[in-house]
Formats: C-alpha cells, structure tokens, sequence
C-alpha cells in the first residue's frame, strides 16, 4: 500500500511523504520502489471576520486571553477597545473657551477636576467628541490654568501571545467591549492522487 504522510516544512511548505509500495489503479498495479517526497506551497483559503465582540475581562495582572470563534487564526488584523487616562488640561485663554482633549475617539468623560473642586457635566461643561465646551454658566476653571480629565476612549492595541487559537490583550477598561477583525483559514478538502502512470 501506499501511503502519504503530511507535515509542513520549516519555510511553511507542506511535505508530503509518498511511501514505497504497490496500489490497485483502475485494474493496474502501480509500484513505488521507494519513498519519495512531494512539496506543494502552503496556499490556505482564507476568510476575514470583522468586529468579533468579547468583554474584557482581565486576571489579576491585567490580561486576557481572548479565543477567536473560528480557526486556526492566520492573522490578527486589528484590535480595539476602550481605555480610560487621566490628562492635565491647559484652559483656554478666555471664560467659556472649549478644551480639545488628545484623544479623538473620547467615548466618554469620567471627570473633570481642579484642586478639590469636581466640575458636573451639564451644569458647568458640555462634551462633544472630544472637545470640552464651558460655555454652561456654571462653575469653570479660571483661564489659562490647568486641569484633570479622567474619560474613556477607543484605542487599538497590538496583542501577544497570539496563535491558531487567539491571543492576548491587556489595558482595557473592564466590563467593556473589545472588538477584533482577524482571517482565518478555512476547512477544506484536498485530494492527493495517484494515476496510471
């Protein structure tokens, strides 16, 4: 009989080993004298999945590992999910300036601070994006002094660890959502065949 045993090589080739024997086709009796070897490049066919969600929840270092649905995973293209900073904050040169904040994509702010004095959203500033508006007549810092921002943000994070079954994050705000696009290779059939001649 002859047999193909799969492995792949260390330049990610598949190595197929063909063994010596005989086999029965179509009425003819095909003989190998000898083991041989057949390379075929490794060529998966691959699906992408975009947006995959989990919740973060990290162990007491601050990690997760996050197993994708579907696999082996090829790659990881991208990860995203909410982090949470605090800034110090120059105000504006006159009352009732905005404030731009670092970070684009603010999901939400946390705190604002100066001294023992918290600032309320609504009553003395509004949010839009990532700007901070004093334009409310309540409270406000005086102009040109500093202040904190504690606010959660979306960020992506390049993950470790990673494998044909997922990977590993960390710094992410926990009980949030993190959302990875990946490909991964699809299950198939092969045929290995062995002709007349």
């Amino acid at each position: 009989n002859t047999r193909f045993v799969e492995r792949r090589g260390a330049d990610g080739k598949l190595v197929f080993t063909v063994s010596s024997g005989v086999c029965n086709v179509l009425g003819f009796k095909v003989e190998r004298p000898y083991d041989d070897r057949l390379v075929l490049d490794f060529d998966p066919d691959i699906q992408r999945v975009l947006s995959e969600p989990v919740v973060f929840n990290p162990d007491g270092q601050g990690n997760m590992r996050v197993s994708v649905n579907y696999g082996p995973l090829e790659q990881v293209v991208r990860v995203q999910g909410t982090k949470r900073k605090t800034v110090t904050v120059t105000h504006g040169v006159f009352s009732g300036a905005s404030d731009t904040l670092p970070d684009a994509s603010v999901v939400q702010v946390r705190e604002v601070k100066q001294g023992g004095t918290t600032y309320q959203v609504g009553t003395d500033f509004t949010v839009a994006g990532n700007v901070i508006n004093w334009a409310p007549a309540g409270a406000e810092p005086s102009p040109g002094s500093t202040y904190s921002v504690t606010y959660d943000y979306i960020t992506q994070v390049t993950p470790t660890n990673v494998d044909e079954n997922g990977f590993t994050v960390s710094g992410f705000v926990p009980g949030t959502l993190v959302q990875t696009d990946y490909d991964w290779r699809m299950p198939r059939v092969d045929a290995l065949v062995v002709d007349r001649d």
